[in-house]
């Protein structure tokens, strides 16, 4: 899958962010969800065993948008693609900064396909489009 359809997926993932100034919210979101899909590479180990699913990952950070930790909440049964979701987040490094107040996400990172995901999300979630922000 190409750059195009990650981008297609951050884009449409945050238009109507359900926080305090939804509209700086959304376009945070679309700003996250753009870096996600910039720094997303599909590992050739998991491409070769033709790997799939979905990888439900926590993100943490400080409010100038320093990741300060990930972690998995839902595998997506291979952990070539699970460990390369994680990568995503220290190869970013630090994400814009956030809206105030908002210190977590959960957000799905898609290999490769989107077909027949369901989204669940921890307790406290106000989901937008397949994120789930935490305050």
């Amino acid at each position: 899958m190409g750059k195009t359809f990650f981008k297609s997926l951050a884009i449409a993932a945050l238009l109507a962010a359900p926080m305090a100034a939804p509209a700086f919210a959304a376009e945070w979101g679309k700003e996250v969800l753009t870096l996600i899909a910039k720094n997303q590479s599909y590992p050739r180990s998991a491409q070769v065993r033709n790997e799939q699913g979905t990888t439900k990952i926590r993100v943490q950070f400080d409010g100038s948008g320093k990741v300060v930790g990930t972690e998995i909440i839902e595998g997506s049964g291979s952990d070539i693609l699970d460990r390369e979701s994680q990568k995503i987040f220290e190869k970013i490094g630090t994400l814009p900064a956030p809206p105030a107040g908002t210190t977590k996400l959960v957000v799905p990172i898609v290999w490769p396909q989107l077909s027949g995901i369901t989204q669940a999300y921890p307790a406290g979630c106000q989901s937008a489009g397949g994120i789930c922000f935490v305050r």
